[in-house]
């Protein structure tokens, strides 16, 4: 399984296009930076606890009937650093299509480094949260960050953005509707 993902994300990155998932147009796409792999089928995405600045325990399957994009990401990685402001910007403009962007912070300081992150860069409009354990991480395989998963209102992962990417790219937006039926302007899940 490993070596078919990294086949996947070097042929993504190079350009190539080796996978289309079971949602209509959503295909692999590469990125400067960073690479969109579809799904060959999509299937349940892993899943186990994260925690909110409460502590509060979230599950993945708590959140059925929303699209999701669940980013894997630490405070210190400079492609990560570089993609949350743009991310942010993201889930404010489609705050009304039912997309839930959820940055899972990996740092030891769990959601406290997310919230001075968070101070420090300007990010307004996005959840700190954290896999500080790694359960999910794990049970998802997340290898190299940032990572991003995309999974579908039926909890199914449809695909994986692997690098950081410009989260307001026109590309994006296409990758999002194709994939997640996620359209800006329009209300859903």
């Amino acid at each position: 399984m490993i070596g078919v993902l990294f086949r996947l994300a070097a042929a993504a990155l190079a350009g190539v296009s080796l996978a289309t998932s079971a949602a209509a147009g959503c295909e692999s796409l590469a990125r400067p930076g960073g690479g969109f792999i579809a799904a060959p089928t999509p299937e349940p995405a892993g899943d186990d606890d994260f925690t909110d600045v409460r502590g509060n325990k979230i599950r993945l399957s708590d959140l059925k009937g929303h699209p999701l994009l669940v980013n894997f990401w630490t405070t210190w990685c400079p492609p990560c650093v570089k993609e949350m402001p743009s991310m942010d910007r993201l889930q404010h403009r489609l705050k009304t299509s039912g997309l839930l962007v959820l940055p899972l912070v990996r740092d030891a300081g769990g959601t406290r480094a997310a919230v001075a992150f968070y101070e420090k860069h300007g990010i307004k409009h996005l959840p700190a949260l954290a896999d500080r354990w790694g359960k999910l991480t794990h049970k998802n395989r997340i290898g190299a960050l940032p990572q991003t998963m995309l999974i579908d209102r039926e909890g199914r992962e449809v695909g994986r953005v692997i690098g950081g990417i410009d989260w307001e790219a026109p590309e994006v937006f296409g990758l999002l509707e194709a994939c997640l039926g996620v359209v800006e302007g329009v209300k859903g899940g």
